[in-house]
């Protein structure tokens, strides 16, 4: 079904929204150094004006997803795109770098609050297939945000600093809070039968924040072997104590319910694994551009940027196939794409770096060819009521894959160049790479990575789109819905 006029708009205000979320992650990403030199900081502290965003993205999106459910989903949209645009001027005016890394919390809140609402707002307000073609375009706009923040990034921070980055952030935010009032519809919010339930938000912000932290810093340099563990036994203790008590709850922060529909998490598992995927992958291009074919970091950026750019345009492309043959076909095609593509990548090292650019766009392309039609598919098993919750888990799922993606490889790539003769004696590794241990360390990764897309080609397969016309205009008794055995 096509989308109306007022569709388009509302449409046009979440991906406005997408791409501001994702600019503000690229952008900063490169001009890191340049703060690292104005505050006199370390790389370990300035790392975390970018760690802090995303592990506050990956915590709270499903904890603000809930929220939305009762609270609305466009009063939590323009609340976020308010609160990012405040934050992003309290970014422009820090004195030092830890005011910097507190303001990218508060703003990292603030795009927690439309990134988990905003496809929900299309899944819940969007009537028919029509949806697939909104997340497409969302998907678009997310993918066109990390070009660009690449490359304006470097250039404005280049040019006039990093501060001005932030002044950008400022309009946009303002232009989608403005947009969002006047075109978006407002699902309306559930009552909650009982109280937020804080206590199981606050375990399960501390689970995913002391795991994830503690990945992140597993792979740092110079950081002790102890300061991992005792995140990660935190993160056991918290996940303990958080499974104890959603069972105690009545209406908890995560719906057990929504679990329970195999279609539901079986698309989830599906997602958390191709991100798993492309989040190691991307960590690791640069380094394969430039330690390989030896490229300078603007020709680096140049060619992630195109390969940014040529998804883009692929983008729409996913979302017109989805609406018309189904979510699942999609995705499924995607991930065989995929790990074509990722088998592609063995031997990259010794080829022409015609040869890496070509496959780098393939990558790119099956990227955005898989998240559109794999969103649709996740939130078309989720009841209306319930959409927000689960938008705020499946974000909350990718921001967290992303940081296991990296550790993992990174965990792969060490343990066969170690094997291969490398001696682990605690030094840094990328100085004493040969070319002969980088081809094989690569290698066995990107096979690693291909063999990935096995398990979620096969949770793909076991996963159906639900809603069609009837059930989206209620014309499907409740009896019959009910007797789905996808619930």
């Amino acid at each position: 079904m096509a989308l109306t006029e007022k569709d388009r708009l509302s449409v046009f205000a979440i991906a406005l929204s997408a791409f501001m979320g994702t600019a503000a992650m690229s952008s900063i990403n490169i001009a890191l150094p340049l703060i690292m030199q104005e505050f006199d900081s370390t790389l370990g502290v300035v790392s975390w004006v970018l760690n802090g965003y995303m592990l506050v993205l990956a915590g709270f999106c499903v904890i603000i997803g809930r929220l939305a459910d009762t609270r609305g989903l466009k009063r939590t949209f323009l609340e976020g795109t308010l609160l990012f645009s405040i934050a992003s001027l309290l970014c422009f005016l820090a004195w030092d770098i830890q005011a910097l890394i507190l303001a990218r919390v508060l703003q990292a809140l603030g795009a927690a609050m439309f990134v988990a609402s905003g496809p929900a707002l299309i899944s819940a307000t969007i009537v028919g297939s029509g949806r697939a073609i909104g997340q497409s375009w969302v998907t678009s706009a997310s993918l066109f945000g990390a070009a660009a923040g690449i490359g304006a990034g470097g250039l404005i921070s280049g040019l006039v600093g990093w501060r001005p980055l932030f002044v950008i952030m400022i309009v946009l935010g303002a232009g989608v809070y403005l947009l969002g009032r006047i075109c978006l519809a407002g699902a309306a919010p559930r009552p909650g039968s009982a109280s937020f339930d804080y206590t199981c938000s606050a375990l399960l912000f501390c689970t995913l924040t002391a795991l994830l932290a503690g990945l992140s810093l597993d792979y740092h340099p110079g950081v002790s072997d102890t300061i991992p563990r005792i995140l990660y036994g935190s993160a056991i203790l918290c996940a303990a104590a958080f499974i104890l008590n959603v069972r105690r709850v009545q209406d908890p922060v995560i719906s057990l319910a929504l679990f329970r529909n195999r279609h539901f998490s079986a698309g989830l598992a599906s997602s958390f694994l191709m991100h798993i995927i492309f989040g190691g992958i991307t960590f690791l291009l640069p380094f394969i551009l430039i330690m390989g074919p030896h490229q300078s970091v603007v020709t680096t950026g140049i060619i992630l940027m195109t390969a940014a750019v040529a998804a883009i345009l692929v983008a729409p492309v996913a979302g017109y196939l989805a609406d018309r043959y189904g979510s699942r076909p999609v995705c499924i095609a995607a991930m065989i794409f995929t790990g074509c593509t990722l088998c592609g990548f063995v031997e990259v090292l010794h080829g022409s770096l015609l040869h890496g650019i070509g496959l780098i766009v393939l990558l790119r392309i099956a990227l955005a060819l898989y998240s559109a039609p794999a969103t649709t598919l996740i939130l078309d098993n989720c009841p209306k009521d319930r959409v927000g919750s689960g938008s705020g888990i499946l974000l909350t799922g990718r921001y967290a894959a992303y940081t296991i993606g990296i550790a993992l490889f990174l965990l792969v790539f060490e343990s066969v160049v170690y094997g291969a003769g490398l001696p682990d004696d605690g030094s840094l590794i990328v100085p004493r790479l040969t070319p002969a241990l980088m081809k094989s360390g690569y290698d066995a990764t990107f096979l690693f990575a291909a063999a990935l897309t096995v398990p979620a080609l096969i949770c793909s397969y076991f996963a159906h789109g639900r809603r069609n016309e009837a059930q989206d205009s209620g014309l499907v008794p409740a009896a019959d819905r009910a007797c789905d055995p996808g619930f």
